[in-house]
């Protein structure tokens, strides 16, 4: 009698594979076995768009001695960006990934927040934002930010993940 081969297929390009892998070596998508449960894939939100938002410009100018926090504009409640060395990568935990700045779980799925969502660089005195190909976008300010294109980060901007709103704080 003859043992059967599961096939596992890349959800992305469909590449079929008779071993496991945990990225799919054609396109580098996770392949989907490689996740845990449902909690770890970001859930496709309908008909998302940007927040209305009352924006004042703050300053640009990040100082060598301060830190970034985010204020979630709905409850108040803060989260910080605990990074020493940008870039700093934001999106949500899952079982086998930490990102520099993490949104908390049940926030995250609920607003549809990516694991890997978007990345903040320090370039010089001033701090970058960009979106890494979420699967429910970036917005800064009501602007929806272009994948893989870097945009500059102000002190009181308005970010939003998916639908959560956040409000940028140099302190």
């Amino acid at each position: 009698m003859q043992a059967s081969t599961k096939l596992y297929s890349c959800v992305n390009c469909g590449e079929r594979y008779t071993s496991f892998h945990l990225y799919c070596n054609k396109c580098g998508c996770v392949m989907p076995d490689a996740l845990n449960d449902d909690s770890e894939r970001t859930r496709l939100l309908e008909d998302i768009h940007a927040q209305p938002v009352s924006s004042t410009w703050g300053k640009s100018y990040f100082h060598r001695s301060a830190r970034l926090q985010f204020r979630v504009e709905e409850t108040d409640e803060i989260i910080l960006a605990r990074f020493n060395n940008p870039p700093a990568l934001i999106g949500r935990t899952i079982a086998s990934y930490t990102p520099h700045i993490c949104i908390p779980k049940e926030l995250a799925v609920s607003s549809g927040v990516s694991r890997l969502h978007a990345r903040i660089d320090q370039i010089a005195a001033r701090l970058f934002i960009t979106d890494m190909g979420s699967t429910n976008g970036t917005f800064l300010d009501g602007q929806a930010l272009t994948p893989s294109t870097t945009y500059p980060l102000h002190n009181g901007a308005t970010l939003q993940l998916g639908t959560l709103v956040l409000r940028v704080e140099y302190v």
